[in-house]
């Protein structure tokens, strides 16, 4: 038994000093190269690699060099057993008021090899709130929305684009 715990203690430990001595900030930009290759470009951003803890604050996000929303703090928790990546104050482009309420105030995005088919997505803003899941084996997004009463009224066009069950929209995608 104490073999047992010694063996289980020497793994967490390697997995631990793995995760401290990753190249966080090589390993996105990376990223950000993978994304300009899809017309994706993130700008303006200050990385900051902490022992546990990967963030960047201050990120313009352009598509196609429109700029479509600005990102004010992002942080990954990227542990082997679970990962966490939070997404804080998001401000959309004006022009995206159209489709949908400017601010977001947090999304978070979680997986964990408890669950390992599914990443799981919740967020809260203007709009009221969501969650989700991304089917990794299917590759279908399906997301609940519990509309708040300005995206009840404001946007009634993007509501009308899901499907309404009990005051909850539902979008459903394949990708």
């Amino acid at each position: 038994m104490k073999r047992l715990i010694k063996i289980i203690g020497y793994i967490v430990f390697t997995i631990l000093i793995t995760i401290a001595l990753l190249p966080k900030v090589d390993l996105y930009y990376k990223l950000e190269q993978i994304l300009k290759k899809e017309h994706i470009i993130l700008s303006d951003e200050t990385p900051s690699d902490k022992i546990f803890i990967f963030s960047v604050k201050d990120i313009s996000l352009l598509y196609d060099d429109i700029t479509v929303a600005n990102i004010s703090d992002t942080s990954l928790l990227p542990l082997f057993f679970y990962n966490k990546l939070t997404i804080e104050n998001i401000k959309l482009n004006k022009t995206m008021k159209i489709f949908f309420p400017e601010k977001i105030n947090e999304a978070v995005v979680t997986y964990s090899i408890l669950d390992p088919l599914n990443i799981h997505l919740a967020s809260k803003g203007n709009f009221g709130k969501a969650v989700g899941t991304l089917n990794l084996k299917t590759r279908k997004l399906h997301i609940v929305l519990t509309p708040s009463a300005n995206m009840k009224k404001n946007h009634a066009n993007t509501l009308s684009m899901m499907k309404s069950i009990n005051g909850q929209y539902i979008y459903d995608k394949a990708l």
